[in-house]
């Protein structure tokens, strides 16, 4: 499982089969329609979540890792509130990789394959997997389509592609594709509530597409841009933008859905809707963009600003003007009053760094 768990999205798993979808009684709630099925799946029909009318979520800050002195992440990989509302920092140390161990029980998995494909614009499927403790795969529970690319003698980027997303946390596992408002939430391998909405209106201009072969070409070196300026002419831009960007799922369940931000946006804003698609508030965070904009080599664990949300908590990866990465612990004042641990005043952040080959080792580095 070495091999493959480098692409799962983990999530803790029920027995509860597979539910086959009917059609059944049918609600409005803040402009948006949802229907269940006879076995309860949810389906909620939302054409544009910039039509709900929703409340802007609070936010306080409470901590950011920047006041912590000596402390240096090399590249974030992940970070989980605990049941104390401490926050588990994942920190990628460099020339240590990750060895891909499972813990004891099922996991879900989003596994990319890479298949012999035609030549043109192709998308490779992304699949849904159920493995063992063993890390066997023992069940697929869905097929998504994947990464848009131009296939020829190498896989080229396509501007703006479309893909498939995924996001995991606790029992709940959120996949989909962005070429419209199309989601899955699943509670262990049975899905529970199914979003869909409208395809993106907004057109990529001849600026943007220009911007954006720019800002792809100024991540190489000098010596090897003609190069990749030859792949790109190879390939194309598409004329829409996809319709949403980035996801995540909360330790609740809640569905977090982030727009697709234009090039020069220092900030997105994301819908939240509850684990059954009621909508709930919206708010903004600094976009943090990938490292590597518009991927080739895989469409698994894209990153996004939202690390983890718990508590009445979220935690926020950010970069700096340098690209160094830091971490900020907010306060959601609108999510808190369904919590648990919303009282809870002690507080501190831990830093996890991953070293397969030397073990684990987690430093307590404040409280208060």
């Amino acid at each position: 499982m070495s091999q493959t768990s480098r692409f799962l999205i983990f999530a803790v798993l029920s027995t509860a089969p597979l539910a086959c979808e009917s059609e059944s009684t049918e609600t409005a709630s803040t402009g948006s329609i949802t229907t269940a099925d006879a076995t309860g799946v949810a389906t909620v029909r939302v054409s544009d979540v910039h039509m709900l009318d929703l409340p802007e979520v609070e936010l306080r800050l409470l901590h950011t890792t920047t006041t912590i002195p000596d402390l240096f992440f090399e590249r974030v990989i992940a970070a989980t509130f605990l049941p104390d509302s401490s926050l588990v920092v994942a920190d990628h140390l460099p020339g240590t990789g990750r060895d891909g161990r499972l813990g004891s029980g099922e996991v879900l998995a989003a596994l990319e394959t890479r298949p012999t494909l035609p030549p043109g614009i192709q998308r490779g499927p992304v699949f849904l997997v159920l493995a063992d403790d063993a890390g066997e795969i023992v069940d697929t529970l869905g097929q998504w389509a994947g990464k848009e690319r131009h296939v020829g003698d190498d896989w080229n980027p396509v501007g703006f592609g479309l893909t498939a997303h995924f996001a995991g946390r606790g029992e709940h596992a959120l996949v989909g594709t962005n070429d419209s408002l199309n989601l899955t939430l699943y509670r262990g391998t049975a899905p529970v509530t199914r979003i869909r909405g409208g395809y993106s209106p907004r057109m990529v201009t001849a600026a943007e597409k220009e911007e954006w072969t720019e800002t792809f070409l100024g991540i190489f070196p000098e010596e090897v841009r003609a190069n990749w300026r030859r792949r790109l002419e190879q390939s194309t831009i598409r004329d829409t933008y996809p319709a949403y960007g980035a996801i995540s799922v909360d330790a609740d369940g809640r569905i977090w859905i982030g727009d697709y931000p234009r090039l020069a946006d220092e900030m997105r804003r994301w819908t939240i809707l509850e684990a059954d698609g009621t909508p709930v508030g919206t708010l903004r965070l600094p976009v943090l963009r990938p490292t590597w904009l518009e991927d080739t080599v895989a469409v698994t664990g894209q990153p996004n600003e939202v690390l983890d949300v718990a508590h009445g908590r979220i935690a926020v990866l950010r970069r700096d003007e340098l690209g160094v990465e830091f971490v900020e612990v907010y306060d959601t004042r609108i999510l808190s009053c369904a919590v648990r641990y919303c009282h809870i005043s002690v507080y501190s952040i831990q830093i996890l760094h991953w070293c397969p080959r030397r073990g684990e080792k987690v430093v307590d580095v404040v409280r208060f």
